[in-house]
């Protein structure tokens, strides 16, 4: 049998991973080689089946990878001639040229310096913040209602919803306040957030700007803090006792934009707010003309009673 007659070009340094996209691969080894002048414009490839015994793949394989040339414009073919890499104006990567970093803006100065560290990964473990007894979630029944949905769901659900939230959700959540919490409001006063972060950002965008004062308990909720001052909000730690938010000491402070507190099942202590400290807070927040941000941190949780009012 005579020999084959010898490739166009010497492609035999191409490695593929069988264990992965063989065509995508091929195209990005061909594509590189191009880019770097390995394959210079003008250079005729070798035809699709001497390619595929070469590295010892299916010729789909290596079509596959020629058609996304061709459709990318690095390859042409002349009819009864083969197929060339196109004649590309420079593309040679240039050296690298170090350009002075540019000096970041006061916002993500801010992030940089308030940075919250990564939730810690792996299983949960004891003393672990904001992680429930996951082995309680009733997995069967979440299953069974979510097929029932799915079954049959409304096409208004998939399209794009309120953005303060489901108004029949809402409007629940008005009535269990009402309920349990001696609030009365409705839904239009009610937003559906991702989670108490996402809550105390949207307030500390809306509710402050760059050089106000915010107060703060402490100890307090960290993430609560890093919100208001990405904000641009200077922080005031209030110390905190067995009444909840020491009052006196943030009447010395005086005027504030806002203050954020955990009145119900203060963060991390535990302890409740007293009514006299509750009400000294609301009589501060009306001298001062300033917002409070109350936080009702597992509020429902209670050893014994009813959860206690939301103001």
């Amino acid at each position: 049998m005579p020999p084959s007659p010898p490739l166009p070009v010497d492609l035999s340094g191409i490695q593929l991973d069988p264990g992965g996209g063989l065509a995508r691969q091929l195209y990005q080894a061909l594509r590189e080689r191009i880019l770097d002048g390995r394959l210079p414009g003008g250079t005729r490839l070798p035809a699709s089946r001497d390619l595929s015994q070469l590295l010892g793949i299916s010729r789909n394989t290596v079509t596959r990878a020629f058609d996304q040339l061709y459709a990318e414009g690095y390859i042409e073919g002349h009819i009864g001639n083969g197929t060339y890499v196109v004649e590309l104006v420079s593309v040679i990567r240039p050296t690298p040229i170090q350009a002075p970093s540019p000096t970041p803006s006061k916002a993500l100065q801010r992030l940089q310096v308030h940075h919250l560290p990564a939730p810690a990964e792996g299983a949960p473990r004891a003393f672990r913040v904001g992680i429930p007894a996951l082995d309680l979630f009733p997995f069967e029944i979440w299953a069974r209602l979510s097929a029932r949905f799915w079954r049959k769901p409304s096409p208004a659900r998939l399209g794009y919803g309120d953005p303060a939230g489901d108004p029949q959700l809402r409007e629940l959540i008005a009535a269990y306040l009402r309920n349990s919490r001696g609030l009365h409001c409705d839904l239009a006063q009610i937003v559906v957030t991702c989670g108490a972060q996402q809550a105390i950002s949207l307030c500390a965008q809306l509710l402050v700007e760059p050089g106000d004062q915010v107060a703060i308990e402490n100890p307090g909720y960290r993430a609560a803090g890093h919100a208001f001052a990405m904000a641009g909000a200077q922080l005031k730690g209030i110390a905190v006792d067995a009444e909840g938010l020491d009052t006196a000491a943030l009447a010395q402070v005086g005027s504030c934009r806002l203050a954020y507190v955990t009145p119900s099942h203060q963060y991390p202590t535990g302890v409740t707010l007293s009514l006299a400290r509750r009400l000294e807070l609301l009589d501060w927040a009306e001298r001062h003309d300033s917002w409070i941000v109350e936080d009702d941190y597992d509020g429902e949780y209670r050893y014994s009673g009813t959860p206690l009012a939301g103001r």
